[in-house]
């Protein structure tokens, strides 16, 4: 039976929802090509021209020119996956999430809709086997609108070509099917397709996903009225085949969409690990974890280092703030991992200067030596640095060993600190140190033993303690 045949069969009420959605496919596909020779139009230099198209259906006498005409349709794909977010856009206003959670979503429709072509390509084979030819011509539909929008996207370079249109085609084939096929029974649950939609808006990002649904809903009441019992065109094991098709193939893709969810959850959950593991310990962070909502703890024997950058006021007041901000960049981050290297605490930076603890949050036997090594490590490394770029830089290093309080304040921007006069002697080893040297007090010289080279440096007037004899810890 000829499609013009199966038409003749439809009711009034059927016959108008079929057209008005041909119409409504139609418009899309002008549409998209209206949008398509507008970019071409405003862009000043036209992503490819008729004669274009020429010479790729003549590639024979002109490979070279088929071949650049083929890489900018390919810069034109890549920038519309990879492409910023411009304001006044759609996707400005249409996509929720961060640059790189936008390409995730461009590249997941994008290999939606190809995918998609081959495989309703297949299902209107087989339905034209089957003697559908009508059904046959709504897959074909689809593959055309599809296959359009991702011309449309390649050629200009603009992803709202597809994003949109593209879910709206999707929703469009299984109303189509079932309308045809007879309602939902006689076509095998083809409607299950539908819901693919609100799935699809969710995993691409769309605003106001709910409208989507929404939308799924009032169409699959409407179908209920648009279908004609009579018209059931598939039987006996033909519609036990599309129905098997229908359920396993949309509780696949269900499957699918769940663990796609499951594992940006667990990306999500590692990537608020790190986030917390840059700003705490890694035990204070696994007690956060564990409910423990006040960090608060007495630790008798630690080191606290406290280091400054001499000479890097003169050097930032002549340099830009872009050279500023490489070159402390380029030293804390060389610290950071000389901390993590000798098992030291990072607590915090305070303009150009540094602190750090040994034997906290988790007690270490070896506290005072970690922290001597890591001192030597810190003036070895801006040392380097001077003599490479002939800088007036050096490092003044301040030690001391005591008993300390440490915990967690704040609820934003929260961090690990620590408190008592360990801290406060720890500060002036430093601010009362020479340029190019590591100054420690005598608990701290006591804790190393004989195992580093320490010099008496003698007593010195410290602020706020009186007069203190201090030790020069040189290797």
């Amino acid at each position: 039976m000829s499609p013009l045949q199966l038409s003749r069969r439809t009711p009034g009420w059927g016959l108008v929802g079929f057209t008005a959605v041909l119409l409504v496919w139609a418009a899309l596909a002008l549409g998209q090509l209206n949008a398509l020779l507008a970019a071409m139009h405003v862009s000043g230099s036209p992503p490819f021209t008729i004669s274009d198209l020429n010479r790729l259906a003549h590639v024979g006498p002109d490979r070279e020119q088929a071949t650049s005409v083929l890489q900018v349709w390919k810069s034109h794909a890549t920038d519309a996956l990879q492409g910023g977010v411009a304001p006044g856009t759609a996707d400005a206003h249409d996509v929720i999430g961060e640059r790189t959670e936008i390409i995730l979503a461009r590249r997941l429709q994008f290999a939606m809709a190809l995918l998609s072509i081959p495989m309703i390509g297949m299902l209107g084979i087989a339905f034209l086997l089957g003697g559908h030819a009508g059904a046959t011509l709504w897959c074909v539909g689809y593959v055309g609108v599809t296959t359009l929008l991702v011309l449309a996207l390649i050629a200009s370079g603009r992803f709202e070509v597809l994003r949109m249109p593209h879910v709206a085609a999707v929703g469009a084939l299984p109303v189509c099917l079932h309308c045809w096929l007879g309602g939902y029974a006689a076509s095998g649950g083809v409607m299950l397709w539908a819901l693919l939609v609100p799935i699809a808006a969710t995993m691409f990002g769309f605003k106001h996903v709910w409208l989507w649904f929404l939308g799924v809903v009032v169409a699959a009441i409407a179908a209920s009225f648009l279908y004609a019992p009579e018209r059931a065109q598939l039987a006996g094991r033909e519609l036990e085949l599309y129905f098997v098709f229908n359920t396993v193939g949309f509780t696949m893709f269900l499957f699918v969409s769940v663990r796609y969810f499951v594992n940006r959850i667990d990306e999500e959950k590692a990537r608020s690990d790190k986030l917390l593991l840059q700003a705490l310990p890694a035990p204070i962070v696994s007690r956060l974890k564990r409910g423990q909502t006040v960090i608060a703890d007495h630790l008798p024997n630690v080191t606290v280092v406290f280091a400054d950058i001499v000479g890097f006021t003169p050097i930032a007041a002549r340099s830009s703030p872009g050279e500023v901000v490489a070159l402390l960049d380029e030293i804390f981050t060389t610290f950071d991992e000389l901390a993590r290297e000798h098992g030291v605490s990072k607590i915090k930076t305070i303009g150009d200067a540094y602190m750090a603890v040994a034997g906290a949050p988790e007690a270490a036997a070896d506290h005072a030596a970690r922290a001597a090594r890591l001192a030597l490590a810190m003036r070895d490394h801006v040392r380097d640095i001077a003599k490479s770029r002939n800088m007036a830089l050096a490092m003044r290093i301040g030690l001391h060993t005591g008993e300390v309080v440490a915990g967690v304040i704040g609820i934003e921007r929260f961090a690990y600190d620590l408190w008592g006069d360990t801290v406060n002697t720890a500060s002036r080893m430093e601010s009362h140190g020479q340029p190019d040297t590591v100054q420690i007090t005598a608990a701290t010289k006591a804790a190393l033993g004989s195992t580093f080279t320490i010099t008496e440096r003698g007593p010195i007037e410290v602020k706020g303690r009186g007069t203190i004899t201090t030790y020069l810890l040189e290797r």
